[in-house]
């Protein structure tokens, strides 16, 4: 019975978790950031694509 009521007046278990919850959210808010980081630097090589591909159209007329 000791060991019981010793096991509910322990904290230590109490403080993991929250630890655990704090590690959670910020691994989370990590995600979120990259994902919008990600999305921002896909649009830009998007956009090199284009504007390489009409210069290379550009190249070509000037050429003929």
């Amino acid at each position: 019975m000791k060991s019981f009521t010793r096991f509910f007046r322990c904290e230590s278990g109490a403080t993991a978790v929250e630890y655990g919850l704090l590690v959670a959210l910020v691994v989370m808010i990590v995600i979120v950031g990259i994902m919008n980081v990600g999305d921002g630097v896909s649009d830009k090589f998007d956009g090199l694509s284009e504007e390489f591909s009409t210069l290379e159209t550009i190249n070509s007329v000037v050429r003929t």
